[in-house]
């Protein structure tokens, strides 16, 4: 059971001593189909993992799956109480952990697991009634504050509305209720017991309210107002680490008004210039579409962002900054910046096509699901040269991964999406990025440089030659959960590779994800990254970053045909941009 126990997300946080010491005290129970688990275990506050099959979770009608865990909060109540909910859905395998053996690994980080788990089922509530999806649910998980109150403060009282929901965690609450005009107790609130959530999401009012009764009491509390304002905003529905090319709601007013455009630049283009053919995606602000020039016919992309959903999200910064850094680089292996344009609603870049698919579709396309270390080093030798102008530039990329490496028609990579790049002298402290690429030292809180890039450089060197992640903690049913555990896997810093891994290629990966960046690649490691080209590696593949930059080394790669890689637009011709039909202020005038 040791090799199941790796497997299952809530032991991530104990070490592999006290993994293989759960695995001995393991007692396995085999239940038949429609029997209640209470029949075949003793009534002690036991932690229960299911094996195989599924059960039900008769108080809740929630079905609990192989690899999931129940029972953990009995632990913290004076009687088991869940023990009788349980009931097989189909013959099942039950591993139980004894009380004692549940106790102890409390202290080893179990407790860490629990806590997020309660958090993740209040947020999965409110998503579900309040119609919340993607980033935003991840956002609500962070909206969690432990406060300690003194005796006799009351947290609700009966028939008023709640302003947050509560979950005990030390300390005493009890419930109380108005009777004759006066408050008297009815009960005691269970360590780690919901309170309020239904009624502060629909805005009811419950019968009875809590106070302190000890000293006083530590307890995990959502506030309202907090979570209001995460829900009015009006975020994009989608994991910030994928994009999904979907069709925006196209309104008569949008269709049939063509926008104001901004007159042609002096020996340059303007956005009538253009004709626009087919959606290739959709970003976070707007929209992204293949345009053909109509006069050449040569195609282009163009990222169009709207002013609104912008300002909204408070990424104004974000998109100047895209666009000042486009304005300083120029290189093969670079996706070229060709022009801007903006009007009332929205700001426009216009970019080179690269029309060969993303690197991730030809990962995923591939019978392996990887690559051969020849393409591998192909790949990665011509990111390095891109990596080493955008540094030579004064800037950090910060948002390495398949999804932003596009093939060009010939097959060449070029990177794409400038929105998380920054000046290298600013403050790097912000989050950015997909979590199975985020650099310990921004995890830790000590911001981003350079190196940061070529820790992400050493993530994508192991994805490309393994086909998956080094850090990723298996199936996660919610983005915070994954995020979070794809980080304590991180700063453990432990990588292991597949058998078929070559030597040269461990030493080089294992040289970038060095958990500290001035020990990475024995400390040698500069804005020239020359330590990284002149590795065994790249000499062995005779791969160099000059050699693909003149386009002197044959692709390893097929361009993908454009039908094999773009999303299905449902047959729309595009006469027109997509436009929201409201209008903002003029805040990025000054760099579009």
């Amino acid at each position: 059971d040791y090799r199941f126990l790796t497997q299952v997300d809530y032991f991530l946080y104990l070490g592999e001593d006290h993994l293989l010491e759960s695995a001995f005290h393991m007692q396995v129970i085999h239940i038949p189909r429609g029997q209640a688990l209470s029949h075949y275990v003793d009534t002690g506050k036991h932690l229960y993992i299911l094996r195989k099959g599924s059960m039900s979770d008769n108080s809740t009608d929630r079905v609990i799956s192989s690899h999931q865990v129940f029972g953990e909060a009995d632990i913290f109540c004076e009687e088991s109480t869940s023990v009788s909910n349980f009931s097989c859905l189909e013959k099942s395998l039950v591993l139980q952990l004894p009380q004692s053996k549940y106790e102890d690994y409390l202290d080893h980080g179990l407790m860490g697991i629990f806590e997020d788990k309660i958090k993740i089922q209040i947020v999965q509530e409110v998503a579900r009634i309040k119609k919340v999806h993607g980033k935003r649910m991840d956002d609500i998980f962070q909206l969690f504050e432990e406060k300690v109150y003194t005796s006799g403060t009351a947290l609700a009282m009966p028939g008023e509305a709640m302003d947050s929901t509560v979950i005990l965690k030390k300390g005493k609450l009890v419930q109380v209720e108005e009777r004759g005009g006066k408050m008297t107790s009815c009960g005691t609130l269970n360590p780690y017991t919901v309170f309020g959530l239904t009624a502060m999401i629909r805005n009811k009012r419950p019968n009875t309210g809590i106070c302190v009764k000890s000293e006083s009491a530590t307890c995990i509390v959502l506030s309202k107002a907090a979570l209001k304002k995460v829900i009015q905003v009006e975020g994009p529905r989608r994991n910030s680490s994928f994009i999904k090319a979907t069709v925006p709601a196209m309104t008569k007013s949008s269709v049939a008004k063509k926008p104001k455009q901004k007159k042609k630049k002096k020996g340059g283009y303007s956005l009538g210039d253009f004709r626009p053919m087919r959606m290739l995606g959709q970003g976070q602000f707007g929209v992204v579409l293949q345009m053909q020039h109509i006069k050449s016919n040569k195609i282009f992309a163009l990222k169009v962002q709207y002013r609104r959903e912008i300002e909204e999200l408070g990424q104004v910064e974000r998109v100047k900054q895209e666009r000042l850094a486009l304005g300083r680089l120029d290189h093969p292996n670079i996706c070229k910046f060709v022009d801007s344009f903006k009007d009332e609603k929205a700001v426009y870049l216009l970019m080179e096509a690269a029309r060969g698919g993303e690197l991730f579709y030809h990962l995923e396309a591939s019978s392996t699901k990887r690559f051969d270390e020849h393409t591998a080093c192909f790949i990665a030798a011509s990111v390095l040269g891109a990596l080493q102008h955008i540094h030579s530039c004064g800037l950090i990329y910060r948002d390495l991964k398949p999804e932003n490496i596009l093939l060009d028609s010939k097959g060449y990579p070029k990177l794409v999406d400038f929105g998380c790049a920054k000046i290298a002298e600013e403050s790097n402290m912000t989050m950015c990025g997909t979590p199975e690429y985020v650099p310990p030292e921004l995890i830790k809180g000590l911001g981003y440089d350079f190196k940061s890039d070529y820790w992400q450089f050493g993530i994508l060197l192991y994805e490309m030659i393994c086909g998956f992640t080094p850090f990723e903690p298996g199936f996660c049913a919610d983005h915070a959960t994954k995020a979070r555990l794809i980080y304590e896997r991180i700063l453990m810093g432990n990588v292991e590779f597949p058998r078929h891994v070559s030597p040269d290629a461990r030493d080089l990966i294992k040289k970038l994800l060095l958990l500290h960046p001035d020990q990475r690649m024995d400390g040698l490691l500069d804005e020239t990254a020359r330590v990284i080209e002149n590795h065994s590696w790249f000499l062995y593949h005779k791969m160099t970053t000059s050699g693909i930059a003149k386009r002197k080394i044959s692709p390893c790669l097929t361009p993908a045909s454009e039908n094999s890689f773009q999303p299905n637009m449902g047959g729309m011709n595009f006469t027109r941009i997509p436009q929201p039909a409201t209008t903002s202020t003029n805040v990025l005038d000054d760099v579009y």
